[in-house]
Formats: structure tokens, C-alpha cells, sequence
């Protein structure tokens, strides 16, 4: 695959995580976790769900939601990424080939 890899990760990766992810060319963006100012009030008994995980970036997103505007954010940042994106989690794909390579080109 010779497409552009951004990739969310922690914000205190192991040294060799980031060793190896710079060393495959990925563009890494360490996301900070913080207090989340969302609450889910649809519990089953109406107490606010304390268990939330959310980015400092967009508090107001559970960390679910809040990867998409992080993506958009990301993909804005790098002025390569012209082309084709796949939004995907890392436990949802494993890619045994170049998910792009049978896109056609549009037509002019």
C-alpha cells in the first residue's frame, strides 16, 4: 500500500510503537483524554453514566463520536490526502491487500 496511514494513537506510547509506526510511514496523532463534558442520560434508571472516555479535543463528544470531527481534523491537516479515505477502528479490519486498488478513476 502506498497511501497516506493516519493513525489516532495514545498520547504516551511505548517508544518502540512509535518506533515502528515511523518507521511504516504512519502519521500519528496522539489523542489526550480528559474530562468529558457529554453525559449519556438515556441510562436504564436516569443517573448520568459516569464511564464516558473522552478526547480534550471535543469534550463534548464520547471518545465514539468524537473520532469522527478528530478525523476531519486530520485529514484537513495533511494537504498529500487527496484522494479516497477509509475511517475504519483497528479491531474492526484486518486489510490483506490495497483496499483502494480496484477504485475506478472518475470520469472528466
Amino acid at each position: 500500500y502506498n497511501g497516506h496511514i493516519i493513525l489516532g494513537i495514545a498520547s504516551d506510547p511505548p517508544s518502540d510503537v512509535t518506533d515502528y509506526l515511523q518507521k511504516q510511514n504512519v502519521i500519528t496523532h496522539p489523542v489526550e483524554i480528559g474530562t468529558c463534558t457529554y453525559f449519556n442520560y438515556t441510562t436504564v434508571d436516569g443517573i448520568p453514566s459516569t464511564d464516558q472516555v473522552c478526547s480534550t479535543d471535543y469534550p463534548d463528544y464520547k471518545i465514539q463520536w468524537g473520532r469522527f470531527p478528530m478525523a476531519r481534523d486530520w485529514l484537513l491537516q495533511c494537504e498529500e490526502c487527496t484522494d479516497g479515505v477509509m475511517l475504519t477502528d483497528t479491531r474492526d479490519a484486518y486489510f490483506q491487500s490495497d483496499p483502494f486498488q480496484y477504485i475506478e478513476e472518475p470520469h472528466p
